[in-house]
């Protein structure tokens, strides 16, 4: 919480960091912000570093997929970080761990190439 509440955002980013413990009345602004822009450096140190870079995985695809346009190039990027992610989570949390929303993941990139995935996320965020 104290690192979270340290961080000044830039401002393009409207609402400053509020309370962890708050986490249940964010508005998806601010979900967004913690998964594209905070929970980098805040859990750096606190999750185990296989774990950390594990996530990092995942903030990766995911801020490529929030981008307003996304290449061909950054989209086959993406299509190999989600499977990389998929396979570490079964390799980090065990196979009784992955659930469904994480296979879904696998499906992101098929979005985008629809044209979808960018208009309703952005519903959310």
């Amino acid at each position: 919480d104290q690192q979270l509440l340290q961080i000044k955002p830039p401002c393009n980013i409207t609402r400053v960091p509020r309370s962890f413990q708050q986490r249940k009345f964010w508005k998806a602004s601010e979900w967004q912000n913690w998964l594209l822009f905070y929970s980098i450096f805040v859990l750096k140190g606190i999750l185990p570093l296989a774990f950390h870079q594990h996530w990092l995985i995942l903030v990766t695809f995911m801020f490529l997929l929030c981008k307003d346009t996304v290449t061909s190039e950054g989209l086959k990027r993406c299509e190999k970080l989600v499977i990389e992610f998929v396979k570490q989570f079964e390799k980090l949390y065990g196979k009784e761990n992955v659930s469904f929303n994480v296979h879904l993941c696998l499906h992101l990139p098929d979005c985008e190439k629809l044209g979808t995935f960018v208009g309703t996320f952005r519903v959310y965020f």
